[in-house]
């Protein structure tokens, strides 16, 4: 499999590469390629590579053989650092490996519910295999590469579609096999599934309208959550959001508080970050907590700062910024206390 190289894709590499202190040298030798494909990689001149190829590139540059346990998660951390999350989506590469390739644990409980569900509903294991390998919700024919992630123009907007093909013995890893692991995709299509026919039975044999799948997605998200089954990019939560709905199908909706969707969005960005850093996370958040009470209308204005106008800034100008400001307030924080009651007029 080969990947389109994303313009995020080499500032990643090249940043990674260098806080660990790998030399372009010791990492062409790695690869068993020439330094000069390195350099070229890392400034955009390569355009694609292949899926082995990029997986022993991260897995050198950071260090870590676990790729889904070590090197991915801070693959991810790094690209929200320096690109914001809203990049992530964007990365096909990054989607493949999250939803495609890693494996997540089937909790018991939650095989013995589905189980439960896939049986009132009278769908077997044929049944399930040939439902979920229709594809109606994709509509990808059979032309499209199977269990691959793809990025499709539409109406100005990129749609991420899959077309899934599940063996039977995949469905029965995940419905008969207690403490199985499968792959997270298979696991959120059967989830989707079970859902679209509690919602709506067979009655759709074809794409879902787009009330109706919104309405899935969100049960989805609601289920994986419930037994705590995540994608390391938030794809369930990203298929489940307003933002991402608004984006994929034209839909108006009219009356919306904007600032309760806003704050909606904020909250998702926050739970997502939350699950691979919650202990920075939760820190961040009761300061942030600490400075509305101390004073909601400094608070406020801190706020407002067009930081995200910085758009281009660098991954080591980020943390020059950061630092000054630390700065700032420290000077602050050492100055008497007389001082810092005086006001200026």
């Amino acid at each position: 499999m080969k990947f389109k190289v994303t313009p995020e894709l080499p500032v990643l590499i090249k940043t990674l590469r260098t806080q660990n202190n790998v030399s372009v040298k010791d990492l062409a030798e790695h690869l068993g390629k020439s330094p000069s494909y390195v350099s070229k990689l890392e400034n955009g001149d390569v355009k694609t590579i292949q899926k082995d190829d990029l997986t022993a590139v991260l897995k050198f540059i950071c260090g870590e053989e676990d790729f889904f346990g070590e090197v991915l998660p801070a693959v991810i951390r790094a690209l929200h650092f320096f690109a914001g999350a809203d990049a992530l989506s964007d990365q096909l590469w990054l989607m493949q490996y999250d939803v495609v390739d890693r494996k997540v644990p089937v909790p018991a409980e939650m095989a013995a519910e589905m189980r439960e569900h896939f049986a009132s509903l009278g769908m077997d294991v044929k049944k399930i295999r040939e439902f979920i390998n229709a594809n109606y919700d994709s509509e990808l024919s059979d032309h499209f590469p199977a269990n691959e992630v793809l990025g499709i123009q539409y109406d100005q907007h990129k749609r991420l579609l899959l077309r899934i093909d599940m063996k039977e013995s995949d469905i029965l890893n995940i419905l008969e096999m207690p403490g199985a692991e499968t792959s997270y995709c298979f696991l959120n299509n059967m989830v989707f599934l079970m859902f679209r026919l509690i919602r709506f039975s067979e009655a759709y044999k074809a794409k879902l309208p787009a009330p109706e799948a919104i309405l899935v997605l969100r049960d989805v998200a609601d289920y994986m959550e419930k037994f705590n089954i995540h994608s390391l990019t938030g794809f369930s939560h990203l298929l489940a959001s307003d933002r991402f709905i608004n984006r994929q199908i034209p839909m108006a909706s009219p009356g919306m508080n904007s600032n309760r969707e806003v704050i909606a969005d904020i909250a998702e960005i926050l739970n997502e970050a939350g699950r691979y850093d919650a202990l920075n996370v939760r820190q961040a958040l009761d300061c942030f907590y600490q400075l509305l009470n101390w004073d909601t209308a400094f608070g406020l204005k801190l706020m407002s700062l067009p930081f995200a106008e910085l758009e281009n800034l660098s991954y080591q100008k980020k943390k020059d910024l950061l630092r000054e400001i630390e700065e700032l307030l420290e000077k602050y924080d050492r100055m008497p206390d007389f001082e810092r009651k005086i006001e200026h007029y």
